[in-house]
């Protein structure tokens, strides 16, 4: 039985962080906490997820790491703690910017607050960030893809549908995610993709 293969393909580009890490090391005479952080950002939402920016603060004796809360209420130097804490990043130098993504997995079509503080290396905190507000968008609709051929072989009995997350340079059919077989009368075939 011959059967021809047909293969959509969807392409994934990662990004990487060259960021350098901040020094800390308490020295001595440096009685100051830490800057304010005034510049807390949302850079982009999704239904359940966001990634936010924010410029590494100063600090005599360096920022050994950073208290992100986030919550679903205004967040206040009062209410802080109360905050559900998140992974935070490693701070980065004085002056970086830094863009990370909110280990928290969200809500879609929900209000969040977040704020954050740093922590120097003589166990000195800042005070509270500017607060961030954002509302993460409701759920992406399903998308549907129709795949179409022509063919003049007789001897075809069938086609098998090969598709999923692959390398552009990728020939091995067998390492795709899902398979779909189809009769030799067929002539199209069409795909429904259900956001995650």
């Amino acid at each position: 039985m011959k059967i021809k293969k047909v293969v959509l393909a969807i392409i994934i580009v990662f990004l990487y962080s060259s960021e350098k890490v901040s020094i800390a090391e308490c020295i001595v005479g440096d009685t100051a906490p830490p800057t304010r952080i005034v510049d807390l950002k949302k850079v982009s939402a999704t239904d359940t997820g966001a990634i936010i920016s924010l410029t590494s603060p100063s600090d005599a004796s360096g920022i050994t790491t950073y208290d992100i809360r986030i919550s679903n209420a205004p967040i206040s130097a009062l209410n802080f703690t109360k905050a559900t804490q998140v992974v935070s990043p490693t701070p980065a130098l004085a002056g970086t910017l830094q863009i990370f993504g909110l280990s928290k997995v969200l809500t879609p079509e929900t209000i969040y607050y977040i704020a954050i503080k740093s922590q120097d290396g003589c166990g000195r905190w800042s005070t509270m960030s500017n607060l961030l507000q954002f509302t993460t968008p409701a759920p992406p609709a399903k998308k549907q893809c129709t795949l179409g051929w022509t063919y003049n072989d007789p001897t075809i009995d069938g086609f098998c549908i090969y598709y999923g997350i692959i390398s552009r340079n990728d020939s091995n059919f067998e390492g795709y995610s899902s398979m779909t077989v189809v009769d030799k009368n067929s002539r199209s075939l069409t795909l429904i993709v259900e956001p995650k």
